[in-house]
């Protein structure tokens, strides 16, 4: 069964108070028509139009054939009682229709680039973790004349081995000298109370 069947049918169902009642010629057909068409969906007004239209409120002049007047009887029960259930049916076992939407593109997230850096940065951060206390020409370039010497022992990443120290009223000089990663490889630092005041360096590596 269609929809368009379907709908004639639930029409035809709707209706059948007005069409019984105009059939039997009934002396209220226009009420019933009016009510079941107004308040019919109630359910109620609707029984009661269809009773209405079957009721024996017809013209004396006009007497309904006893076979018409079955077929009309016939109609209503039907419409009463099978009907409603025939419709429902049929839109009860249609299949669910698939929505079928449209694929939504994949949004591409954006990629997290990690900045640049050099090799040679990443060679010293690396050899400053594994080799504190190593002296390297990074390190040596990073100190010079007028640095404290916890501020050199801090870059160089320890206290160094004191080679000298002298104490002269209340002046004092002392040399630190810190060893490369290369065999007699190192850095020697003078301080005049507490103050670098020279610094040198013999065969150390870059990092």
């Amino acid at each position: 069964m269609s929809d368009s069947t379907a709908l004639i049918i639930l029409f035809a169902w709707y209706f059948a108070p007005t069409i019984i009642a105009f059939s039997r010629q009934h002396q209220r057909k226009r009420a019933v028509c009016l009510w079941s068409l107004l308040l019919g969906w109630t359910g109620i007004v609707w029984l009661a139009c269809l009773f209405w239209s079957l009721s024996s409120n017809t013209r004396d002049d006009q007497s309904i054939h006893p076979f018409r007047e079955r077929v009309l009887i016939a109609f209503a029960t039907v419409a009463i009682f099978f009907l409603p259930f025939l419709v429902f049916g049929f839109y009860a076992s249609k299949p669910p229709e698939s929505s079928t939407s449209a694929p939504v593109a994949a949004v591409e997230q954006p990629k997290t680039v990690a900045p640049y850096v050099p090799a040679s940065t990443v060679a010293s951060h690396s050899a400053s973790d594994s080799d504190v206390c190593i002296a390297t020409m990074e390190k040596f370039n990073k100190v010079g004349p007028g640095h404290s010497y916890g501020y050199v022992s801090n870059v160089l990443g320890c206290d160094g081995e004191r080679v000298s120290d002298a104490r002269v009223e209340g002046y004092r000089s002392f040399t630190i000298l810190w060893t490369g990663r290369r065999s007699g490889s190192s850095m020697v630092a003078t301080f005049d109370n507490g103050r670098m005041v020279v610094k040198t360096q013999m065969g150390l590596t870059a990092y």
